[in-house]
């Protein structure tokens, strides 16, 4: 059976540094940046991982036999269907993976 997946990419440490002093900025009140909260077009910019990374979790998606790809969230995130469990199974003894699994309660 088709199998959804959620693919999360990994930011590059200087973006997650840039995102943690900007919150930080933006939230002490002693900062000339108080309260200059960003968009998310900007957060997307921080936390958006190297083009290579998407480029690469594309294509390992792509090679998967994987649907429906799309990015969400800020780029960070890709959302694709592959063929079955089995190809899901042969994945994670290749690659470098960790799988987790979630149930909306209201799917239940």
């Amino acid at each position: 059976a088709p199998f959804n997946v959620l693919v999360l990419l990994r930011q590059s440490s200087s973006g997650l540094s840039a995102l943690e002093s900007l919150y930080w900025s933006v939230s002490d009140p002693n900062s000339s940046a108080y309260g200059q909260f960003v968009d998310n077009e900007r957060l997307a910019q921080l936390v958006a991982p190297a083009e290579e990374v998407t480029q690469q979790a594309y294509l390992w998606l792509v090679n998967a036999g994987a649907t429906q790809i799309e990015f969400v969230s800020h780029n960070d995130t890709m959302r694709a269907v592959l063929p079955s469990t089995s190809v899901v199974s042969r994945l994670l003894r290749v690659g470098r993976l960790q799988l987790e699994t979630y149930e909306h309660i209201k799917s239940r």
